[in-house]
C-alpha cells in the first residue's frame, strides 16, 4: 500500500475549489436532473400523487402557468416517510421559470437554495479539515 502525506493548505485549497465550483455552477445540478429556478415566478400547485420510493416521498404536483396552461413535475427533492406530511389534494407553493414552466419547484429553503448550500457545505467542512491540518503541523 502506497501511503502518503497530505498537507492542509492542499486540503484546504480543494475545499475552497470544491465549495466554490459546486456552489456556483447550477449546470452541474442541471446536468444530475436537480434543476435551479433562477428567474421565478411564485405561484401555487395542488398534489396530484406520492411517488413512494422504499423511505422516502415525493409529492407530484400541477400548476397553472401565467401563459394559461397547465404543468406538472415530481418534486425532486425527496423526504423520509416519517416527515412527509402532503396528501393528494393539498396546496404547495412552487415556483418556476418565467420563460420555461416546465422547470419547476416546491419553493421552500431546500428546494430552492439545496443544489448551491449542500455542496457548499461540504466545500466548508473539507477547508476547515484543512485548517485544521494546517494549524496543527505549525507547532
Amino acid at each position: 500500500m502506497i501511503a502518503f502525506k497530505v498537507s492542509g493548505t492542499f486540503v484546504m485549497l480543494m475545499g475552497i475549489v470544491v465549495g466554490s465550483m459546486a456552489t456556483y455552477s447550477s449546470k452541474t445540478w442541471e446536468g444530475l436532473g436537480v434543476s435551479v429556478v433562477d428567474d421565478a415566478v411564485v405561484t401555487t400547485g395542488i398534489v396530484i400523487g406520492i411517488n413512494k420510493k422504499a423511505f422516502y416521498r415525493s409529492p407530484m404536483i400541477r400548476f397553472k402557468a401565467k401563459n394559461g396552461r397547465y404543468y406538472q413535475f415530481l418534486s425532486q427533492f425527496d423526504r423520509n416517510k416519517d416527515f412527509f406530511k402532503l396528501k393528494r389534494g393539498d396546496k404547495v407553493e412552487i415556483i418556476y421559470e418565467k420563460k420555461n414552466p416546465r422547470k419547476a419547484q416546491e419553493n421552500t429553503f431546500w428546494g430552492r437554495y439545496g443544489p448551491r448550500v449542500i455542496p457548499g457545505g461540504f466545500g466548508a467542512i473539507i477547508f476547515l479539515i484543512g485548517l485544521f491540518v494546517f494549524t496543527r503541523g505549525k507547532k
